[in-house]
């Protein structure tokens, strides 16, 4: 969904569930991440995306138990 004002969309996946590093398992953003979302610049919105497909590289695609 597009935030209001900005032309760079929200990585949330609308999976929310915070590990034990209080990282989100849908999204992979750290809880200061997200709550920091609406403050940040689309600049600094896009370094964030950058950062998640690397960490999403890392962890690999979703797993939710069902």
């Amino acid at each position: 969904m597009a935030e209001s004002g900005s032309k760079v969309l929200s990585p949330c996946v609308s999976l929310c569930c915070l590990d034990d590093d209080d990282v989100c398992m849908g999204c992979l953003r750290h809880v200061d991440e997200i709550t920091s979302w609406h403050g940040m610049t689309d600049d600094e919105r896009r370094e964030l995306l950058a950062k998640l497909e690397k960490r999403r590289e890392l962890v690999g695609p979703l797993k939710f138990p069902r």
